[in-house]
């Protein structure tokens, strides 16, 4: 009898997890088709990758690899390409019933994960980022079901595809060696494998992909040249607690602004801290140490670097056992669990309504483009003589009819003496990062506006 309660009351916990679910996919199944909204890292990227070649022997763009352009280029078509990387944005959720197997861990971790700004995310959604989160959660499942061969190809392909995915690998391999307990000898043709994946990643130019990485003109070269040079206590600390309200175009912040305040998630492990999940969170800790020092030794901490973060934290929940519902303790810890995922929504539901508005926004602009493109050219006289500063990052369409200069724009840069018109859409206005970040050396002064949605300002 009491067995059977808890058979019922685990199933329906299992019932209100599929139904946020389908809410949750629902939802990004819409963001995520609106492709005409994107943000310029996308349409850069798009642009990118048709003129790229498999074949070609010369360094990937952007330190990215070779795949990640090739999966562009063939999955060209821009509705297309937005749900493929949607299956790869939602695959840890999607996993969580064979990744987590108490009932309700699963709906508790999906309700934190939720409770994240990175969930509703509405930046670059087709960048290299979210297909390392896909590579990074399929390795887990591979690792479940001892398919360690693939799991090794995995991580490599995620390498060569971008460095940030270092942490995790390391956290991969203390899972393999300290909680699968996999034997040495068996350590050299898993390292084949892995090296196979980073082939794969850059096949016809994975020497150059390694040497341009280790360069010093990049990021990365950057962060090989001395790590622990570059780190301090105040980037650490910016790291973790900072916040900046960048989002769409480059997104700046930190570890606390997109997922949750490190001193919540020291009380989450604390209460998830079982005898037979213990290992799961000391290893856990040490892909975010080294997640830390990795993101506070570089000279621009972009928030991406943390998506594997939310695989990693995955395997914290994995073992961990509810096994009787009415138990004291049993229904504290689960209380517990409930208030740190309460305090989490609460603390990040207007900063994740704000974006989601603002991708609203400018999906309802791009929808009434044509009258805005009109009212654009009645407003600005004789706008073929002047230079335009397109700073509306709202599709092909607005960057073919003013192009784009953003290199004139980059913090604390001057802009030219001659007559310069500055678009901006309505969600850059209510940033005060970018108008700050202008209004440093340029003085700007008003046009007019388009709408509701786009703002006019020139320099004279």
């Amino acid at each position: 009898m009491i067995k059977d309660k808890i058979s019922l009351s685990k199933n329906i916990f299992d019932q209100y997890f599929l139904i946020l679910l389908i809410i949750y996919i629902t939802f990004q199944v819409f963001i995520f088709a609106n492709t005409l909204s994107m943000v310029p890292d996308e349409l850069n990227y798009i642009g990118v990758s048709h003129g790229f070649s498999l074949l070609d022997r010369q360094p990937p763009p952007i330190d990215y690899g070779s795949i990640y352009w090739f999966l562009l280029k063939i999955f060209h078509y821009k509705i297309l390409i937005r749900l493929v990387f949607l299956l790869f944005f939602i695959t840890p959720v999607l996993l969580i019933p064979i990744l987590i197997e108490d009932k309700i861990g699963r709906l508790i971790y999906f309700l934190l994960y939720i409770s994240f700004p990175y969930a509703f995310w509405t930046g670059k959604l087709v960048g290299p980022e979210i297909l390392i989160v896909f590579i990074c959660t399929l390795s887990l499942l591979c690792l479940k079901y001892r398919k360690l061969k693939l799991s090794n190809v995995l991580l490599g392909l995620g390498l060569g595809i971008k460095i940030t995915i270092a942490p995790f690998i390391l956290f991969y391999y203390l899972l393999l060696i300290l909680k699968v307990k996999v034997p040495a000898k068996k350590f050299p043709i898993y390292i084949l494998y892995f090296a196979l994946g980073l082939w794969l990643s850059n096949p016809l130019n994975i020497d150059l992909y390694l040497m341009h990485l280790t360069s010093s003109s990049n990021v990365s070269g950057d962060i090989s040249s001395g790590i622990l040079n570059k780190i301090s206590l105040e980037k650490i600390g910016a790291n973790l607690f900072s916040l900046n309200w960048a989002w769409d175009n480059v997104m700046l912040g930190s570890f606390s602004q997109m997922f949750l305040n490190p001193l919540l998630l020291v009380i989450l492990t604390f209460v998830l801290f079982q005898k037979n999940n213990k290992l799961n969170i000391i290893i856990f800790y040490a892909f975010f140490v080294v997640s830390i020092i990795l993101t506070s030794s570089t000279n621009t901490m972009y928030v991406w670097y943390w998506f594997p973060f939310i695989p990693a934290l995955i395997v914290c929940f994995s073992d961990y056992k509810i096994n009787c519902i009415n138990s004291g303790k049993t229904r504290a810890l689960i209380f517990l669990l409930v208030l740190i995922v309460g305090f989490n929504s609460y603390k990040n539901i207007i900063y994740t309504s704000r974006q989601i508005s603002e991708k609203m926004s400018s999906i309802e602009f791009y929808r009434g483009l044509n009258e805005t493109e009109a009212c654009l050219r009645n407003s600005i006289p004789n706008i073929e003589s002047k230079v335009i500063i397109n700073k509306l990052d709202f599709g092909y369409r607005t960057k073919k009819l003013f192009p784009t200069h953003t290199e004139k724009l980059h913090l604390g840069s001057e802009i030219g003496d001659e007559p310069t018109i500055i678009l901006f859409s309505r969600n850059n206005i209510q940033n005060p990062y970018n108008l700050e970040s202008l209004g440093k050396k340029v003085k700007l002064n008003y046009y007019g506006s388009c709408s509701d949605q786009v703002f006019i300002f020139y320099s004279d």
